[in-house]
């Protein structure tokens, strides 16, 4: 469990965890010169230290003691965004102090439901200065997450107080610990989530090496893992780890952590406090994303559209710029959704935590989570999109990609799903909706529901229907021309996908004329139904001998301007079969070659028949047998074996195929 202090300056913060640890936490130079908490400081407490312990647990409390002064809040919100807990300092002497405010703001905003209220102190004022402080403590509070915490009043100096907090921090980190152990139970480093660590220190130790450390959010690691600066190209492996300061050999999401990461091309200056280190294929840091925050209570004003901010994720700080999503503002203590754009990129994944303070960095404005880490590049505001953002505030994940196929027209690319909440293979099977349609569009897996799905096949059946009525003699029609006729419109990827799935299920054909419907029956005009007659006459008194194109105009006197067109529009029809560009055959008679060559396999010695007894049963000369026999090969209805044939288990399949139409 990781504990982080908050409160004002000089409230007994940095002496708290050192009379719970033994150690001191301010390593600075400067701290230790001034007497100040400057940058976040480290300290862990065995859970075998403490006097209740029992046997057999084992591990630590991991402690963050935060700067209170309010120049340095923003290394303050690093050790506060990585906290399962809080310890909320109060000095009795002092009592509610501005940073006390802030504090308690921005723990609120970033959702921290645990932590306890310390009026530390309390050896130098009397019992009533202590009931006072607690009596406004409880006021301040009130309608914030912390309503509930319990309050313990101690002083550091002379341990008064000190065992009941050493009690409850103990019994919430057997809580945690016990509920880590459910989430890793299946040995599975891709699992849930897979590993990301925000960079909060990194430094070189002679004969080791780099070595960087944070607080794992997501996933967990092992030594000799592979893993990579986010948004760089390196190939690092973990030489070794360490997790609350002790040597390990796996750490997973809510601990400490320090990385000895070696890799070609790796040097310090390439990593630093805001550096992501993660899995290898994580999205690269971004540099706008989509959020839900809440606006502070005592914000001065609403917060506008276009609000410069310093905006703080995980441990990195950049300068950005609200754009508010729903009307023009947000009143001060109202939630709503904005897309956050910043001045650099940073990493960030569903689910993390944010704070926004105003353009001077004085105070603290608002606060919320990430939702949508792939927002359009136009259209942020529209309707649909914030249909979407609502759905993506649900926490659980099969509830909100449940949500997402079931509203979205455009479909869920669920690879993108999958990296924006950074889920493992584990979790991305659990969050699969049962019912589903899914399609491969240009090498994404877009779902939708079966109802959303089967609208957007009705309507590109209906635009069909509609440009077989607009242009009759036109045997197919373009992906533009489709489109044309569809109302509303469907993306050209899309279109293409919703076509390919109807032409599996035999509804649309596809082929070198273009798109029509599979079940077409073309109408003729009369010049062309006096050309088909003629063609159709020659077929049929050619017996089972199928026709090239040539010997088709030599028998009907008509010109290849004249024919060729006819016999794309016929054969679309499945009026006539093409067994190869060159033979042509009526569907009566390829029924009659599919009969004939089964009987000559069942009849054959060993099913292998020859040339020449496919030509005696058929009365076809050698040569156009050959030809058939060869166009039979390819399409996979026979195959060559020695001198003679033999049918393929496909042939009947392929048979079938070619008749479709009739």
């Amino acid at each position: 469990m990781i504990v982080a202090t908050a409160g004002h300056v000089d409230h007994g913060k940095t002496r708290l965890v050192q009379a719970l640890t033994g150690v001191d936490t301010d390593t600075l130079a400067e701290e230790k010169r001034r007497g100040l908490t400057i940058d976040i400081g480290f300290a862990y407490l065995p859970l075998a230290n403490l006097p209740t312990h029992a046997s057999g647990n084992s591990g630590s409390i991991g402690f963050i003691d935060v700067p209170g002064h309010e120049r340095f809040v923003k290394n303050a919100l690093c050790g506060l965004t990585a906290a399962d807990f809080v310890l909320l300092v109060v000095a009795a002497d002092d009592g509610i102090m501005p940073q006390t405010r802030e504090h308690l703001a921005i723990i609120d905003l970033l959702g921290i439901h645990r932590g306890a209220v310390v009026i530390s102190k309390i050896d130098r004022v009397s019992a009533e200065r202590v009931a006072t402080v607690r009596r406004d403590v409880e006021l301040l509070r009130t309608h914030t997450l912390l309503a509930s915490w319990p309050t313990f009043a101690l002083s550091a100096v002379s341990t008064v107080g000190l065992d009941a907090l050493r009690l409850q921090l103990q019994t919430q980190c057997r809580a945690q610990d016990d509920a880590d152990d459910q989430a890793y139970a299946v040995d599975d480093c891709e699992g849930e989530t897979r590993f990301r660590m925000p960079v909060d220190r990194a430094f070189e130790i002679k004969g080791a090496g780099l070595v960087v450390t944070g607080t794992v959010f997501d996933g967990r690691v092992r030594a000799d893992d592979l893993v990579t600066i986010a948004g760089s190209d390196l190939r690092l492996r973990v030489r070794t780890l360490r997790v609350h300061d002790e040597v390990s050999s796996c750490a997973h999401r809510g601990q400490r952590c320090a990385l000895n990461l070696a890799g070609a091309g790796l040097r310090k200056e390439q990593v630093g406090r805001g550096c992501w280190v993660t899995s290898p294929g994580l999205v690269t840091p971004i540099r706008r994303f989509d959020a839900e925050i809440r606006v502070v209570n005592d914000n001065p004003r609403p917060l506008q559209h276009w609000t410069p901010v310093h905006l703080h994720l995980a441990t990195a700080e950049s300068t950005a710029r609200v754009a508010v999503l729903a009307g023009s503002a947000i009143a001060p203590g109202d939630q709503g959704l904005v897309q956050l754009v910043s001045d650099h990129a940073l990493g960030a994944a569903h689910g993390d935590r944010l704070i926004i303070r105003d353009q001077s960095a004085r105070r603290t404005l608002g606060g919320g989570r990430v939702l949508d880490i792939f927002p359009p590049i136009r259209g942020r505001a529209h309707a649909r999109r914030l249909g979407w953002l609502q759905q993506m505030t649900r926490e659980d994940p099969a509830a909100a990609l449940q949500g997402l196929i079931d509203t979205s027209s455009s479909g869920v690319d669920l690879q993108q799903f999958a990296a924006n909440r950074n889920l493992g293979r584990h979790a991305q099977a659990q969050a699969l909706p049962t019912e589903m349609v899914v399609l491969t569009v240009e090498g994404r897996r877009l779902a939708f529901s079966q109802a959303i799905a089967d609208a957007h096949c009705t309507r590109v059946l209906q635009g069909l229907e509609r440009c077989h009525r607009i242009y009759p003699h036109e045997p197919g029609f373009s992906l533009a021309r489709l489109c044309s006729q569809l109302e509303p419109k469907l993306p050209p990827r899309l279109l293409q996908g919703f076509i390919e799935r109807l032409q599996q299920r035999g509804q649309v054909r596809v082929d070198s004329a273009g798109i029509s419907l599979g079940t077409r029956q073309i109408s003729l005009n009369p010049v062309d139904s006096c050309h088909w007659k003629s063609v159709e006459s020659a077929l049929a008194e050619n017996g089972l001998r199928p026709m090239t194109p040539g010997e088709l105009a030599q028998a009907t006197q008509l010109s290849a301007t004249q024919l060729k067109p006819l016999i794309e529009r016929v054969s679309r029809a499945g009026w006539l079969v093409k067994l190869s560009p060159e033979l042509l055959v009526l569907p009566q008679i390829l029924g009659e070659l599919q009969r004939l060559v089964a009987d000559l396999q069942s009849n054959a010695p060993a099913g292998i028949f020859s040339v020449a007894e496919f030509r005696d049963a058929s009365g076809i000369g050698r040569n156009r047998c050959i030809e058939i026999l060869e166009c039979f090969d390819a399409r996979g209805i026979t195959s060559r074996s020695g001198q003679g044939r033999r049918l393929l288990p496909a042939a009947g399949g392929v048979f079938a195929k070619l008749q479709a139409a009739v």
